[in-house]
């Protein structure tokens, strides 16, 4: 009976734990376990998001070169079509 009460205080003290964490703390916390950071010393988990960060700036350039080449293409072949030329906008 002792060893039920103590696991019921565990887990409302944990659910209190979790309870508390806002949505920022719940993300990193999350980012940390699906990627295994959790069981890195600091200056790994250092270098692996210095990694993902170099990584996600190519992504992102990417995506704006992409946007300035292709997009800006797409927009002046409507601007064309619409006004039988490119050259008024009228």
């Amino acid at each position: 009976m002792r060893i039920v009460c103590w696991c019921r205080v565990l887990v409302h003290s944990i659910a209190a734990i979790v309870e508390d964490m806002n949505w920022v703390q719940r993300k990193v916390h999350l980012y940390n376990v699906t990627f295994g950071l959790y069981m890195l010393d600091w200056w790994e988990r250092c270098s692996f998001n210095i990694l993902v960060i170099v990584l996600m700036c190519f992504v992102v350039r990417y995506i704006t070169q992409f946007f300035k080449r292709y997009m800006y293409c797409v927009i002046l072949h409507r601007m064309f079509n619409m006004n039988g030329n490119g050259f008024s906008l009228k």
